[in-house]
């Protein structure tokens, strides 16, 4: 269920796609201009207090994905939580759990994808951790 949430700016063309029920938005949340959201209905969302993603982001979340308080993403950032594989000749998706913790920094340019738990800092493409504070 998509829970409504407190004080959230969305910036001008942000693309917001939700048509799943597995969605949760917490307060004090932007999205800055350009930002595209995509959760299809097999997709969990879950999004912290607190929360900035930067402008020209992309969040495609066709697994879990968790983002935690106080988490800031800087411009141009991709997470990516599902990806095309072949199984018996066949195409299908293979999808992932992705975890933001709190407090984390996700540098501008970095791309995210797979089972990962990204801890306080992150950067590059694909990303690293910068370090834990």
């Amino acid at each position: 269920m998509i829970t409504p949430p407190v004080s959230t700016r969305i910036g001008d063309r942000t693309d917001l796609r939700f048509f799943s029920q597995n969605i949760s938005l917490g307060d004090n949340i932007s999205f800055d201009s350009d930002v595209r959201i995509v959760v299809p209905a097999s997709g969990h969302l879950s999004i912290g207090n607190n929360v900035k993603i930067g402008k020209g982001s992309v969040l495609n979340c066709g697994g879990r994905v968790f983002i935690g308080n106080d988490v800031s993403f800087y411009g141009y950032c991709y997470v990516q939580s599902s990806r095309w594989i072949w199984v018996d000749a066949k195409k299908t998706y293979e999808f992932f759990d992705l975890t933001i913790e709190d407090f984390s920094v996700i540098a501008p340019h970095t791309s995210i994808s797979g089972n990962v738990t990204v801890p306080r800092g992150y950067r590059g493409q694909p990303g690293e951790v910068l370090g834990e504070w």
